[in-house]
C-alpha cells in the first residue's frame, strides 16, 4: 500500500455541478497520508485499520479508511470548502476502491452540506506518471 495513488470518484450530492472529484495520494510506512483531494490539499492524513475480523466476515464496514484535514476548497470553481475528510476503502493487492464524505451537514447543500463521493478507484502511480 506504500506509494503514490491516484484516481477518482464520482460526487453523488445533487448540489454539486462537477460530477468527478480527483484525488492524488502518497501513503507513507509509517500510515500517514498526503496529496490532494479535488483541489484541496490533503493534511494530517492516516491509513488505518476500521474493521477486524467479526466485521469482515459479517461484511460491516471496510478494511481501512484515510482520514485527515482539508485545507483549501475542494472544488474551487464551485467554491466548495470543507475541513474534514473520510475515505472508506477496501484494497485488493492492486488498487484502493470505497467511497468518500467530507464533515457537514446531511441536508445542508452547498453552504455547508457533506460533500459525498461513490465509486472510488485509487490505482498505484507508475514511476513515469510520478515525472
Amino acid at each position: 500500500m506504500i506509494g503514490d495513488w491516484k484516481g477518482s470518484a464520482r460526487i453523488i450530492v445533487t448540489w454539486c455541478r462537477q460530477n468527478n472529484l480527483p484525488l492524488q495520494l502518497r501513503i507513507r510506512e509509517n500510515g500517514t497520508v498526503t496529496g490532494s483531494v479535488g483541489d484541496a490539499t490533503l493534511k494530517m492524513g492516516k491509513l488505518k485499520r476500521n474493521r477486524g475480523w467479526l466485521g469482515r466476515k459479517l461484511k460491516v464496514k471496510t478494511d481501512y479508511i484515510i482520514t485527515g484535514t482539508l485545507e483549501g476548497s475542494i472544488i474551487a470553481a464551485e467554491g466548495i470548502r470543507r475541513s474534514r475528510v473520510k475515505m472508506p476503502v477496501n484494497f485488493d493487492g492492486k488498487e484502493f476502491t470505497g467511497g468518500f464524505g467530507t464533515n457537514g451537514r446531511k441536508f445542508g447543500g452547498k453552504k455547508s452540506g457533506e460533500l459525498r463521493a461513490a465509486s472510488l478507484i485509487l490505482k498505484k502511480r507508475t514511476s513515469e506518471e510520478r515525472r
